[in-house]
């Protein structure tokens, strides 16, 4: 050894051997004894690790304060978990396994202490005693968690006196602080921190039994002695004292952290998990969320599994084998076992809620067997009992001619460091799905909706609807309600319905009753059930129907004939019509303007929401604006009423006034006049004959359609009376623009008020010869023209696209 080096390996130092000396320790990383760093320097490390650990905890309070959906569209607490996860245990293959890479690779483990969340920056040498680092070590997270608790409670108290200020002196008694806000906080504090520590406590407390045995030739006769990893001063026999008592206090911090913490975990998921599979999670499940918020709800219980694993791989382990585990493989060879049937049971559990975390987990636990592979090589390739060569002869023999401790100790670096690189593409990817996601956001704010209710109900939605007429509408909506808004929750019979006799509770326990009305709604008596229990608790009531308002007469004489009993008809009705019925419209642009109305009157009921006159929202597949890239003449016909307004409203939204010029036509008279403003188009070779017959003054096969800037179309207007005027002069125009090959544009009027029609009424009306080969004009899709005003826009939106379409 050198001057001032003594005992296993010479890493004892000399001064610290003398009484009351600690000045010196063993640096692993230069090789020899070092001065102990400065109270100040270490005060000074330890504070900026505190500093970063504060950052990232008022980033994280800043997020979901700014985007409180950002966290939960990445799942950043399971990503977290699995890496510090991984971490830890790869941090643990020098101490528990004896792992030592190539000496030019020797500091590659140091990089990973900083998830051991180690408080210690002192080297352990420095301390004290042994039993003093390990009584400290087992003790620190409780000084944390109680310096927490007094903080959050000071905080508190600061935060109910400023609310008594601002309230006044009425708020003295009504404004007390509060306990159950900070019983919470305490509480997920506390789990987070047992969480993230106990594989690092419980590795230090294995530290009072963690021996090596050390061959030595002191006397003429080799023999084997065992000494304290963690401080190579004390033998690992039961005769020596100081051993004695650390074996002791072994077991009581064995017993308080690597078996009760599990329990602990085990425990409270016992007790809340009725509520949370009820969907009705109370404050202790809520408090106990970072538990189980990350899986399914038939896999609660895997992060007590999880972290059992990392309890063996980092410590249990070190049972097999006391004295010498760490000089042979068989704990790598345990080690990989166990993590291969973890895989196994990973691959086939799939507890995670999202898929993007369960192939984060099972790459993570990949590479880790990997490095446990490539452990049992490392120990051929660099363990032995002589020297290089007979390593190297090992080496060569066991596992292959071109593989050395450096080769593998590369392979080690390249996985550990692979799966930092992998994680941070995962949150990439993530991130970028989560941006594009077709999900409900906050005009404003461009952030996800609040969606908080009040604690006795589980639902945010009750969809009430009859089966026979009103299913599949009814979940249609439901599955639309919950693509868009994933939080929402809907209680629908197909997937919530437990017992039929509990009705009336579902409804109790949703904040919102949504109806959708269909033909035999008031006849099923547990409709009935539904809307009188609804009705006698004042729910807000959300009212859906499909087709004209015509159908809620209809629903008003169903109701007044079946609806006999309390609360009676009268009151249902004006509780139904409280707020404005609602037409749900399933076809594209349509049913994104629908939905977005019913996402508008739920959250306008929540309670966070009640306040708020105005919320606006963006819904995936809405209708922007559009406008028209080219002019456009557009010819409406006089006598077919109603379509000069319909061209009149499109003109109005259109950004630019100038792209189309309507143009009102009295008769056929007319159209020779009107072409004379746009380009004519000689077409000889297809029309032989003058289709315009005798009343027309155009030439034989001429062909009046836009072409460049001089685009036409037709708008025909239906209704009830289009084609039942007395001259005629609909069915005439129409029959001349098709036979010069001018564009006609359907719009199917469905305003009540205006005489909408059902489509089926055009063909009893329609001239056959219309209808029939060669002008077909019903096999033009017609646009649908409603009469609500969210509607009617899109309508006339279709209408734009559709006249960017004429050529």
């Amino acid at each position: 050894c050198l001057d001032g080096h003594t005992g296993p390996l010479c890493e004892v130092c000399v001064q610290n051997s003398a009484k009351g000396a600690i000045n010196y320790y063993f640096s692993r990383r230069e090789g020899r004894c070092v001065d102990c760093p400065s109270f100040l320097h270490t005060m000074f490390r330890t504070s900026i690790i505190i500093l970063f650990a504060s950052v990232l905890v008022l980033a994280r309070v800043a997020i979901n304060r700014i985007s409180p959906s950002t966290e939960s569209n990445l799942s950043l607490q399971a990503k977290s978990k699995i890496v510090i996860s991984f971490y830890q245990i790869v941090s643990a293959l020098p101490v528990v396994y004896g792992l030592d890479l190539d000496s030019r690779l020797k500091g590659w483990f140091d990089l990973f202490n900083f998830v051991n969340f180690d408080i210690f920056m002192f080297p352990r040498s420095c301390v004290g005693s042994m039993r003093t680092y390990l009584i400290v070590n087992a003790i620190w997270p409780y000084i944390i968690i109680a310096l927490a608790t007094i903080v959050l409670g000071l905080f508190d108290k600061i935060r109910a006196l400023l609310h008594r200020y601002e309230m006044g002196k009425s708020c003295f008694y009504r404004c007390p602080p509060n306990g159950t806000f900070i019983g919470k906080k305490i509480i997920f504090f506390t789990i987070v921190v047992f969480y993230f520590v106990l594989p690092t406590v419980s590795r230090s407390v294995f530290d009072a039994i963690k021996c090596r045995a050390f061959e030595t030739n002191d006397g003429d006769v080799k023999n084997s002695r065992s000494y304290l990893l963690a401080d190579l001063n004390i033998q690992c026999d039961k005769e020596n004292k100081e051993f004695s008592k650390l074996s002791n206090l072994f077991w009581v911090f064995f017993t308080i952290w690597p078996i009760l913490t599990p329990i602990m975990f085990l425990m409270l998921l016992l007790s809340i998990r009725p509520s949370v599979r009820r969907n009705s999670p109370t404050s202790l499940a809520l408090a106990c969320r970072f538990l189980w918020e990350d899986y399914d709800e038939g896999m609660m219980f895997w992060d007590v599994i999880d972290t059992i694993r990392k309890l063996f791989l980092t410590g249990l382990i070190m049972f097999i084998d006391t004295n010498e585990g760490s000089n042979k493989v068989l704990r790598l060879a345990v080690a990989t076992v166990v993590s291969s049937f973890y895989l196994g049971m990973l691959a086939i559990a799939r507890p995670y809620k999202r898929n993007d975390n369960f192939y984060l987990a099972f790459v993570s636990n990949f590479l880790l067997n990997c490095c446990f592979v490539m452990g049992i090589i490392l120990r051929l390739c660099v363990g032995g009992e002589g020297n290089d060569g007979e390593a190297g002869k090992t080496c060569s023999k066991f596992v292959a001619n071109s593989l050395d401790s450096y080769g593998a100790s590369l392979v080690v670096v390249f996985l550990t460091s692979g799966m930092m690189g992998i994680t941070l593409v995962f949150i990439a990817i993530t991130s970028i799905n989560a941006i594009n996601a077709p999900v409900v956001r906050l005009k404003k704010s461009g952030q996800s909706p609040n969606l908080d209710m009040l604690a006795s109900c589980n639902y945010h939605v009750f969809m009430s609807h009859v089966w026979a007429t009103g299913k599949k509408s009814t979940h249609s909506i439901s599955r639309k309600l919950q693509l868009f808004m994933p939080k929402l929750k809907v209680w629908l019979d197909v997937d919530s319905l437990e017992f039929i006799g509990r009705l009336e509770e579902y409804v109790e326990e949703s904040a919102v009753f949504v109806l959708f009305y269909s033909e035999g709604y008031f006849r099923s008596k547990n409709c009935r059930k539904e809307i009188y229990a609804a009705v006698q608790m004042e729910k807000p009531i959300i009212l859906l129907h499909e087709g004209s308002e015509a159908v809620l007469d209809d629903l008003r004489d169903e109701c007044e004939t079946n609806c006999i009993d309390a609360p009676g008809s009268e009151c249902i009705l004006d509780h139904l019509f409280k707020s404005p019925p609602i037409q749900w419209l399933d076809e594209g642009a349509f049913s994104a303007a629908a939905m977005n109305r019913i996402y508008v009157s739920i959250l306008s009921k929540l309670p966070r929401n009640s306040d708020l006159n105005d919320i606006q929202i963006r819904v995936p597949g809405e209708q922007g604006k559009v406008s028209l890239s080219r002019p456009l003449v557009v010819l409406v016909c006089n006598a077919n009423i109603g379509a000069l307004q319909v061209a009149e409203e499109v003109h109005a939204l259109l950004p630019s006034r100038k792209t189309i010029e309507i143009r009102g036509i009295e008769s056929v008279e007319d159209l020779p006049e009107f072409s004379k403003d746009i380009k004519i188009i000689a077409n000889n070779d297809i029309f032989g004959d003058n289709l315009l017959g005798s009343n027309s003054d155009m030439d034989a096969g001429t062909t009046i359609r836009g072409d460049g800037q001089n685009r036409a179309t037709l708008l025909l207007y239906l209704n009830q009376d289009t084609f039942l005027d007395a001259e005629n002069r609909v069915k005439d125009i129409v029959q001349v623009v098709k036979d010069v090959k001018i564009d006609v544009m359907l719009v199917h009027e469905l305003d009540h008020e205006k005489g909408s029609c059902d489509f089926a009424q055009f063909f009893k009306q329609t001239p056959q010869m219309l209808i029939d080969h060669p002008y077909n004009i019903y096999h033009e899709i017609a646009v649908p023209l409603y009469a609500r005003k969210e509607y009617r826009t899109i309508s006339l939106r279709k209408i734009i696209l559709r006249m960017e379409q004429v050529e």
